[in-house]
């Protein structure tokens, strides 16, 4: 098999029931997939190196500098940065191929597609399914933030941006309640510490507004409700994730004034 010049990149923490699948489909594509993991309590780290990927163990830095330290062990300089839990579409191993057989420069990234799967189940409609993410560049053109949640890429200033127009990552978002809750809970909170330290205010609209807009905006008109009960579910959740990161922030603000 012909691989190409590239690495697939990604970051893990306890991923022993996902990893296998990942990293099986970035093989088809290239002969180094890079794990950093931050020390996993299950059998993360031995699927990974069965399955012959490189693995380091790494304390957790934060997101973007766990990925910039993970992207520093790659072999080659083209990245295809993938989560955990994200599973590269044949579509798109082919998309990425064709890529190669033209020529690809240096100061060009590229979004993908990403569609999402929620308790096993593709979404078709909603806010999950228009998601596209710059996932495939050059690490001499592109470095990832150093932001706690959400984190992003900062592009060199002749960076040209460019879509991979076939394939999509499918994302195994959340394998159930309990964990979707856990990660809106986790996210809230390193939002609110991150816009509490720039300095970022609440004011009436994000706070009573905000959140019910989303709802509407993803049941409705991006007819979310077409995914019957499990699109109310997310709708729901995302709602929930939007109305608590602002009482959170709220919250920071109101305890300073107490003291």
């Amino acid at each position: 098999m012909t691989h190409l010049p590239l690495s697939a990149v990604l970051i893990t923490k306890n991923e022993a029931e996902v990893i296998a699948t990942t990293i099986k489909a970035l093989l088809l594509l290239t002969d180094d997939v890079v794990v950093v993991d931050s020390n996993s309590t299950d059998k993360t780290v031995q699927i990974a190196q069965d399955l012959g990927a490189r693995v380091f163990v790494q304390d957790w830095l934060g997101y973007g500098p766990q990925k910039n330290f993970a992207n520093s062990k790659a072999k080659y300089d083209w990245i295809l940065s993938i989560d955990a839990d994200e599973v590269i579409e044949n579509e798109l191993v082919d998309a990425i191929n064709d890529l190669f057989s033209k020529t690809v420069q240096e100061n060009e990234v590229f979004k993908i597609k990403r569609r999402t799967v929620y308790e096993g189940k593709l979404l078709k409609y909603g806010s999950l399914i228009n998601e596209k993410h710059i996932r495939f560049f050059n690490r001499k053109s592109a470095k990832w933030s150093d932001g706690d949640v959400h984190e992003t890429l900062d592009l060199a200033d002749n960076v040209v941006q460019k879509m991979i127009p076939n394939g999509a990552i499918l994302h195994y978002s959340y394998r159930n309640l309990g964990e979707h809750e856990g990660k809106i809970d986790n996210y809230t909170n390193l939002y609110a510490k991150k816009a509490f330290k720039k300095g970022k205010k609440v004011n009436f609209v994000k706070l009573y507004l905000s959140a019910p807009f989303k709802f509407v905006k993803d049941y409705f008109f991006r007819f979310g409700f077409l995914d019957g009960k499990l699109g109310l579910k997310v709708a729901r959740l995302n709602f929930r994730y939007d109305w608590l990161k602002y009482r959170k922030l709220r919250s920071l603000y109101l305890n300073q004034s107490l003291k």
